[in-house]
């Protein structure tokens, strides 16, 4: 079984995580605040030396996702002191040099100083509001200035990783086309507000005075059919990573703000969950780490999974994606690490998603998955006895595979437990104390 993972990456929000408080219950403000400082544990720097460590130890890391708000106030200078702060910590490691590394604009990645007005009632505006990309180009360049012009702003961006015939499509997509847009207040309020404006300013009013500034999360319907023609040139057999910044489903936690949520995200669900590919849609903006299941009824059995991670400075994903030799995806474990106020930053436990479909012709059962599942019932049995007993078939059984044209005559105990890992992603056989030695597995059919 091949293996291939991503470091996932939620809002950065610098410099306020890097210069932010350290970890410490702090009953005395006379006291020295650079000893504080020195007997405290930093959220950031924690969380940062354990992705190092991470990315220099993950033989499989192919890529880093960053889901944007990489500062708070859209100062482009503390946007670059991001960057590089960033790219110190990766120090020149791989995942962080290739075409793994994708990065997409957040709300505060926004210079709102750069939106166009709109014109007066009787005036069309200056520019299409959908069209107003200025507003990023600050921070788009400030990747290009460092040889990585990867920010995702006016078109998706599509890199492929390809690991030992393990394929990985990546997907990078601007959700944040309407953020910082004006929005005119209501007709029926505007000759009111109007008469007030006159009495309190010289001359008439301004009818800029009749808008505000909204954060409006949305996608260009063109980019999502950028990635629907994508999505449809790859088999289903292999998964497909899309990264925003904001999500396709609403928190869990209420949130009160107008258009808080990505206004055309039920086209972008209805799409990726319509096209039977296996998707894992990464995102950030909530400041939580959550991991969501949807499905579509008419698009198959292929889910689309949403994954969300937390501001850096409270952790971060790991997304590890487990394919057949033959590279055909099997599923993907999602691995959240969170920072401990004792200073560790301690991964939870993964939580597994099949990705692929056993009804599917390519998933056909070979000659030891057959073996093994005429071993198999209902009742546990423990991987010795059901090495032994696969191994010493009666001649009836192997004589019966051998016809199928699916012999394997005395399988060694490492391919028998390769095979059981791919049937238990694929829902044939439940393995317990599977994070144990294999001499530890109970392992039993499950119904299909």
């Amino acid at each position: 079984m091949k293996s291939l993972s991503l470091l996932h990456l939620g809002d950065v929000h610098y410099p306020e995580t890097r210069h932010g408080a350290a970890v410490i219950d702090d009953k005395d403000p006379g006291f020295s605040a650079a000893l504080k400082a020195r007997v405290s544990p930093h959220r950031l720097t924690a969380v940062m030396a354990t992705i190092r460590r991470l990315a220099e130890n993950q033989a499989d890391l192919g890529g880093v996702l960053l889901s944007g708000d990489l500062t708070t106030n859209a100062k482009v200078g503390e946007y670059k002191e991001c960057i590089q702060y960033l790219q110190k910590c990766f120090g020149g490691l791989q995942p962080w040099e290739s075409d793994g590394l994708h990065v997409v604009p957040g709300n505060h990645d926004v210079n709102r100083s750069k939106i166009p007005l709109p014109g007066s009632d009787d005036e069309p505006d200056p520019v299409p509001h959908a069209d107003s990309l200025e507003k990023f180009e600050e921070f788009r360049t400030a990747w290009a200035e460092i040889g990585r012009p990867i920010l995702a702003v006016d078109a998706v961006r599509v890199t492929e990783l390809n690991a030992s015939g393990c394929r990985l499509p990546v997907i990078s997509l601007n959700s944040c086309l309407g953020c910082g847009e004006y929005r005119r207040l209501p007709a029926r309020f505007q000759k009111a507000y109007i008469s007030l404006l006159s009495e309190t300013k010289t001359g008439r009013a301004d009818h800029r005075d009749l808008v505000e500034q909204l954060d409006t999360p949305a996608f260009d319907d063109t980019h999502l059919a950028d990635i629907a023609s994508t999505l449809s040139g790859i088999p289903s057999s292999v998964p497909a990573v899309v990264l925003a910044h904001h999500g396709l489903l609403p928190q869990a936690v209420p949130r009160v703000a107008p258009y808080s949520e990505v206004i055309n995200a039920g086209i972008a669900r209805y799409r990726f969950a319509g096209c039977n590919k296996p998707i894992i849609y990464c995102h950030g903006h909530i400041h939580e780490s959550a991991v969501e299941i949807l499905s579509h009824p008419e698009g198959g059995r292929r889910p689309l999974v949403t994954v969300s991670a937390p501001v850096l400075d409270a952790g971060f994903n790991l997304i590890s994606f487990y394919f057949t030799d033959t590279g055909l995806v099997l599923g993907c474990e999602v691995t959240r690490y969170v920072f401990q106020n004792y200073g560790d930053v301690t991964p939870m436990e993964p939580i597994r998603i099949p990705l692929g479909d056993r009804d599917e012709p390519e998933y056909a059962s070979d000659a030891l998955s057959v073996r093994i599942g005429k071993v198999l019932s209902r009742k546990a049995t423990r991987f010795h006895a059901l090495f032994a007993a696969v191994k010493s078939q009666s001649a009836d059984v192997e004589e019966t595979v051998e016809e199928a044209g699916l012999a394997n005559a005395s399988p060694a105990e490492d391919e028998v437990v390769e095979r059981l890992r791919e049937m238990e992603w694929l829902g044939v056989v439940e393995i317990t104390a599977r994070v144990q030695a294999h001499k530890h597995w109970i392992l039993r059919r499950r119904l299909v």
